[in-house]
């Protein structure tokens, strides 16, 4: 089967986008916007959005927040008893109400509820 050359251009800036993304930890910018990685990635931010929402299955915000995510939950597993308000602005939250909201979101339970089991566990 022969892929059109948008499919294997998305599949590239796909890869790249990821790879600058995680190397970088740029989701930890509070304000990261789709221009950012169109100017790091000499490419356009419709392009962005194409191989995110296409190649990825959704859209920038949710990408970078699953992102941050990820890495308040590392830093909580770390520091079981971290300030959750110290944890929301490390992870690139600019809000603490968008911080639980999505960790709720992603990991089926609140930030206070996550970081209770891993004082349970520690």
């Amino acid at each position: 089967e022969i892929k059109p050359q948008s499919d294997i251009n998305q599949n590239k800036l796909s890869e790249s986008i990821q790879k600058l993304i995680e190397e970088e930890r740029l989701y930890l910018q509070p304000n990261l916007k789709t221009d950012d990685l169109a100017k790091r990635l000499f490419t356009n931010k419709n392009y962005i959005y194409q191989a995110i929402n296409v190649k990825m299955g959704l859209s920038f915000t949710k990408y970078i927040n699953q992102k941050r995510i990820e890495y308040a939950a590392h830093l909580i597993e770390e520091n079981p008893k971290a300030l959750l308000t110290d944890v929301s602005n490390k992870s690139g939250f600019t809000s603490v109400s968008a911080f639980y909201r999505n960790f709720k979101a992603f990991k089926g339970c609140s930030p206070s509820a996550y970081q209770l089991m891993q004082q349970e566990t520690t």
